[in-house]
Formats: C-alpha cells, structure tokens, sequence
C-alpha cells in the first residue's frame, strides 16, 4: 500500500508538471506567432491523454494610441526693412537656422505675420527711423519659401500692418499665402475673407480667432468668431494683436479681454503686438499667454525687445488635455534668431 500511495502521488506531480507545461507552451506560441493574419491551431495531448484542439485567435484590431498634436507658437515675425536687406544679401534660410529641429518637429507652427506679402517695393529699406516710411512694411512673395521650410503654415494676419499697403496689398497676400499652402486667419475689416479659420490636424479640429485691437469692431467679432466656431472644433485658440507696446505687464483690460475670451469658450490664448514678452495667466483651467514678444524683428535697442519666447503646446487627441513647453529666443544683430537653451 505503501508503495501504490507513493507511485500516485508521483502520478499526480508528473500531472501536474505537465498541465503548467502545456500552459507555458501555449503562451509561448502565442507570442511566437503573434506577427501572423491567419488563426493558429494548436493540438496536444492534455493530462488525461485525450487529444484536443484549441484555436489561438490573435487580434490585431487593438489601436495603437493616438500620437499627440504639437503646435508651435512664435511672436511677431517682420520680413522687412533690416531684415529684408539681411536676407537678400545671405538668403532667407539663415534667418530661423537654430529652429529647424525645433520647427520640424512640430505639426504646424503658428505666428503673428507682422505685415503683407506683395509685389510693392520696400517702403522701409534706407528710411530714417522715426519717419512714417519707417512703419511701412511689406514682404517679398519669397517670403513664403522661407516659411513654409520652417513649418510656418498658419499665420495670422490681424493686426496693425496689414494694410500698410491697402486692399491690393491685402488681396496680394492672400493669392500668396494661398498658393504655398499657408493658412490664415485675422480680422481685418470688410473683406470676404472670413476672420477666424478652421483646420483639422490630425484627428484635432482647431478654431483660430484673432481679436485685432487696432481694427474697429475687432473686440465684438472675436466674440461672435468664438461662438460661430465653438461648435464645429475640438480646440478654440485665439491669438490676438493687442496691448501696450514694451509694457512687461498687460494691463487689467487686457487681462479682462482675454478671461471674457475664456468665458465664451476659448480652450488657450496667444497674444501679440507689444515687442516684449509679458506675463501667463491661468484662468478657469486655460492657459493665457499675453505677449511671445519678438520671433523675427529688427529691435535691438534693450533687451527686452531682444528676448523672445515659443511655446510647444501638445494636444492629447483623446482628452484634449494640453501640455506646454517654452523656448527662450533672442534676436542678434545680424537679423537672425537664436535658441537659447
């Protein structure tokens, strides 16, 4: 008796043993084969030496997660008067060279484009400073090579040069930018162009809504463009051209302007216009950045003017979540920019 206990118990170890053994095997199949489209049959002999089949289904349906939307906001971009001499005499290219990483990483890069695209010759280039030819800016239509190779493909067009060189100006930049492929948007008064624009990146639907300080009306049709696109897009991004120029702090209107944008239904807001880089806010959970400051300019009277600001902001495509990193930039005197890390 002794010795049927002990052959049993045996028994039932090897059973044992080879129960779990069938179990790795099988899991180790799965994994093996797991590259394969067709089903996998397996068939093995189980503990009671009974023969069966089991089919390993191996699913390929599973998504992979969605890959994050990454924008990349700079400040006012100018592409005349020093600058334009610059570029002419070395090639637009040399301008942004430390960004081209930076920018290509991203899926768009959105600016302040501080002027028009058009044929008209400079106003700017050889005037004294101070003079109102000094404020007169237009860019060559080669400016849109130079954008498009640094990812610049939304820009926004509200703000206070953009009919330096009246409706043919503007009708010029328009049949430019559109002919790269650049997006655009801004309130610029009557025009057919509609002021707000909305672009799918990705699996993302944005709203970009410029309030154009400098134009009558611009505040109240910021307003209604928040409403009018609120429904149709995931994100509202506005990006106004307002404030103070060389104020560090935007004032308390600004500051009411930009929570009153959030209250009818702005997600984030990037400000442009005074030379400097001002202050974040944070406001019922949405990010405010007042001024970038300067991206491309020719200021390098005080630091200040000199030091710039981008701002990475990645979209998470399933909960809309943002996160945000910021880049220091500083323009030298030879019309580039640099990062500054």
């Amino acid at each position: 008796m002794l010795y049927t206990s002990a052959t049993a118990s045996m028994r039932k170890l090897q059973l044992i043993v080879l129960f779990f053994a069938s179990i790795i095997t099988i899991a180790w199949l799965t994994i093996r084969f797991s590259g394969q489209s067709e089903p996998i049959s397996l068939t093995t002999e189980s503990i009671t030496g009974q023969e069966f089949s089991q089919e390993l289904i191996l699913d390929e349906t599973i998504p992979l997660p969605s890959e994050p939307v990454v924008l990349l906001f700079g400040g006012d971009v100018m592409l005349d008067r020093y600058i334009r001499q610059k570029a002419i005499a070395n090639g637009y290219s040399i301008i942004l060279e430390d960004f081209r990483e930076l920018t290509a990483r991203a899926d768009a890069v959105v600016v302040n484009l501080e002027g028009p695209v058009t044929n008209f010759p400079s106003r700017s280039i050889g005037s004294a400073v101070g003079s109102s030819n000094n404020f007169y800016f237009t860019f060559e239509p080669a400016v849109t090579d130079f954008l498009t190779e640094y990812n610049i493909t939304i820009v926004n067009l509200g703000n206070n040069h953009i009919h330096n060189f009246g409706t043919e100006g503007l009708e010029q930049t328009y049949t430019n930018l559109d002919a790269a492929g650049i997006k655009h948007f801004g309130f610029v008064g009557s025009s057919e162009q509609s002021s707000a624009l909305i672009t799918t990146i990705n699996e993302i639907t944005f709203g970009f809504v410029n309030y154009n300080q400098f134009q009558s009306g611009g505040y109240e049709q910021a307003l209604a463009d928040i409403a009018a696109v609120k429904s149709e897009v995931d994100i509202v991004v506005v990006h106004p051209h307002w404030g103070l120029e060389y104020k560090p702090i935007a004032n308390e209107v600004i500051q009411t302007q930009a929570h009153a944008f959030i209250d009818a239904g702005a997600d984030l807001v990037i400000g442009a216009h005074p030379h400097v880089v001002q202050q974040t806010d944070v406001y019922k959970g949405k990010t405010i950045y007042y001024s970038l400051g300067n991206f491309v300019f020719d200021q390098y009277f005080e630091e200040a003017v000199r030091r710039g600001k981008l701002v990475e902001v990645r979209f998470d495509p399933e909960t809309l979540e943002q996160e945000f990193t910021e880049f220091e930039t500083w323009l030298e005197q030879d019309g580039t920019t640099s990062l500054r890390l």
